[in-house]
């Protein structure tokens, strides 16, 4: 029972994380194509409420730690959470936690001027809803690009679709002074490339490919306190670098030089690089818009809803093996007459386990299908491609497969279930029927005997009646010739 328990288990946990990764990297294309370009950059102290700071960061904060270093207690160091006793009677003093912080300013190269890189958006087009159907543009917009690379707007101005420092190569782009030492230059027309939608700032060597990460130099470790750590991951090579700066001053124009004396061991390291990168929408193939577009994102629901399905499988068998029928096998062992109750309650599980695992297979067998062939068709990018192959081999290879073996090891459960508890009724219904029986047979041997009694009572007020015929008759019965 616990190695079955247990292997559910462990292919129950592998379903369910074969399935998460891809499926994040795969809404992140919708999240992109869901984003509205950027018509116009401008700097200030602040932004205007109706639009976007380009260089958000936001300094995720820290959880309450425990500070151990100079303290006799077994381990000398920091500590995730509050102090406990023992920490406290050694020694140990707390660590407040710090909220999250706004990272908003930016600044030129000589730290002359501190400001907030601003974007207005043109919020009546997104690639995810109106991406263009053919190669021209209904009647009352403007056509802004070439080939499967351009949107359709009805703004009087194209938006931006590159930017970069100022000098003498591009003085017919538009361009935007901030400082005499810092100019941007930008234009709404350069031969593929889609209207920017994406800024992140990010430190190291890029923004991650699961853009919802904060990469971190690689070899440096993250502070110990953080809320959320920053990830040494595989970066996108679709964020083009605008300008980097050292931590030390990224930390001091935002206002954050007193982290240090607030957290110990925080680190502020001017060794380090922080960068602003931009990327536009990921491209479509025209051939592959219309209906094959809409299959693409109508996937999502489908394969959120195969994920949540996995993960309350996932969840089911922990509770079910570690609590549920640990809890009921043990009363079992100690009341008989738990038994059948136990068996019967595994096989109910069993059969609804069973059931959802092969929907999950249905399911699993359909996407890869459908991703197989987006992929096949080349729809879009080098990077997009591969999130499609992955989404698809590990939906085949991990998520199908593995439900393949939980189906298989739930019918053996379901199997070794239902044996007993169709012994159990086949038992029942013979006892119940040998019961009937014997009950039939007692049931008409007392029914003879009340007739018997009923013929003694009848000769004897017969016998003692007043006709002597009836004696004599008695007496003397009359001997009838067999036939």
């Amino acid at each position: 029972m616990f190695l079955y328990g247990l292997v559910l288990m462990v292919l129950s946990i592998l379903c369910y994380q074969s399935i998460g990764d891809p499926l994040t990297n795969y809404e992140l294309v919708l999240s992109n194509w869901a984003q509205n370009p950027i018509t116009e950059i401008y700097s200030g102290s602040v932004c205007n409420s109706q639009d976007v700071v380009l260089n958000d960061y936001r300094w995720p904060g820290t959880v309450d730690g425990c500070d151990c270093r100079d303290a006799s207690f077994s381990y000398s160091g920091l500590y995730r959470g509050g102090c406990d006793e023992n920490q406290t009677d050694a020694g140990c003093s707390g660590i407040n936690s710090v909220g999250s912080r706004k990272f908003w300013n930016f600044t030129d190269q000589q730290q002359t001027f501190t400001f907030t890189l601003c974007g207005t958006l043109d919020k009546s087009f997104d690639f995810l809803n109106q991406a263009p159907q053919t190669y021209d543009c209904p009647s009352g917009t403007i056509k802004c690009g070439e080939q499967d690379m351009f949107i359709c707007t009805n703004q009087t101005k194209c938006p931006i679709v590159d930017f970069g420092y100022f000098n003498d190569n591009n003085q017919q782009n538009e361009h935007l002074i901030i400082t005499d030492t810092f100019k941007l230059w930008y234009n709404r027309f350069t031969a593929g490339l889609f209207p920017l939608v994406d800024f992140k700032m990010a430190e190291g060597e890029g923004v991650c490919f699961q853009n919802t990460e904060q990469s971190i130099t690689p070899g440096r470790s993250d502070y110990l306190l953080m809320e959320v750590f920053k990830e040494d991951c595989g970066k996108d090579l679709r964020f083009r670098q605008l300008y980097t700066m050292n931590e030390k001053w990224f930390y001091e124009i935002n206002r954050s030089l007193d982290l240090p004396k607030l957290l110990p061991e925080y680190s502020i390291d001017a060794r380090y690089k922080w960068g602003l990168y931009y990327r536009g929408y990921i491209p479509w193939r025209m051939e592959c818009r219309g209906e094959i577009k809409k299959q693409f994102q109508q996937q999502q629901s489908i394969l959120r809803e195969l994920y949540e399905i996995q993960y309350a499988l996932f969840i089911s068998t922990i509770v079910y093996f570690s609590v549920i029928a640990a809890v009921v096998n043990l009363i079992s062992v100690f009341i008989s007459a738990v038994a059948i109750i136990f068996i019967i309650f595994n096989f109910m599980f069993q059969v609804s386990f069973s059931t959802l695992t092969a929907m999950q297979l249905i399911q699993a067998g359909g996407e890869v299908d459908i991703f197989n062939k987006i992929y096949n068709l080349n729809c879009t990018d080098n990077e997009t491609q591969w999130v499609i192959q992955d989404l698809s081999h590990n939906l085949n290879e991990y998520a199908y497969s593995y439900n393949v073996g939980l189906f298989s090891i739930s019918m053996v459960g379901f199997i070794f279930y239902v044996i007993p508890i169709l012994y159990y009724f086949c038992w029942c219904f013979f006892e119940c029927a040998y019961l009937f029986k014997n009950s039939f047979h007692q049931s008409q041997q007392i029914q003879n005997q009340q007739i018997k009694i009923q013929q003694i009572e009848i000769r004897e007020v017969r016998y003692n009646g007043d006709n002597p015929d009836e004696k004599n008759m008695e007496s003397n019965p009359i001997n009838y010739p067999k036939m």
